[in-house]
């Protein structure tokens, strides 16, 4: 839905750099600007489609849809991993990191929220980012518009990979700096199970120890009760 129809192409952070500087101003401009990621079809057919007379309306969709904005920590660059510039210049400033997903297309991502508005309850389905994500959506006027779940990967590297025995602190940055951001997994790949009710969905985020051996064992999962038309809490 989200990757290839209809889809103009997005912002290049490295443009707005300039002296090792980033031209944040020129950058927010720039992100306010019409830019199509379902493109005009896509979103007259899901607010065709969205309906109060579902209980639930369940949005299967390839990338993060919630504010996803790099932590103040990443300006550390023993934490960060990353000695350059374009990390340092992001962290800590409420700006997309990753014009690739929806935050790079903020307008259009409004314009969805209006268009699923006309439901009972919204649970929005993510992945591509290799990590587990659990968030409550809100509107630019803070009106509570439905759940997030960001599936992990099955087998590709996550946080984990990359920061090792930081990435505990790094998923506590990302939920101290992203308000709406209830929870974030980079250490686990697994899955995501639903068991869905009148009353309720159950989130169940599904793990292993380890992909990188024959040897390992099947974790505890990860347990959110989402209730309709709620924020989580």
């Amino acid at each position: 839905m989200t990757e290839n129809y209809g889809r103009e192409k997005q912002l290049e952070i490295g443009q707005y750099f300039y002296d090792k500087k980033l031209n944040k101003e020129q950058f927010k401009k720039d992100l306010l600007k019409p830019r199509a990621l379902l493109g005009k079809e896509q979103l007259e057919w899901v607010r065709n489609k969205v309906d109060k007379k579902y209980r639930w309306s369940i949005f299967g969709q390839q990338l993060l849809i919630g504010p996803k904005y790099l932590p103040k920590i990443f300006k550390n660059e023993e934490i960060s991993n990353d000695s350059s510039y374009y990390t340092s210049e992001l962290a800590g400033e409420e700006l997309p990191f990753n014009t690739d997903q929806w935050d790079g297309y903020p307008r259009e991502r409004e314009e969805f929220y209006k268009n699923i508005s006309n439901s009972e309850s919204n649970l929005i389905l993510a992945g591509d980012s290799h990590n587990s994500w659990f968030s409550n959506l809100y509107d630019k006027y803070n009106e509570f518009v439905g759940i997030e779940i960001g599936a992990p990967a099955i087998s590709s590297p996550s946080f984990g990979d990359t920061f090792k025995d930081k990435t505990g602190i790094i998923e506590d940055e990302f939920i101290k700096d992203n308000k709406d951001l209830v929870w974030v997994n980079g250490r686990n790949q697994g899955y995501v199970s639903l068991n869905i009710t009148e009353l309720d969905v159950e989130v169940q985020f599904k793990y292993v120890s380890t992909v990188k051996s024959k040897e390992y064992e099947v974790l505890e999962p990860y347990v959110f009760r989402v209730e309709h038309n709620k924020p989580y809490s």
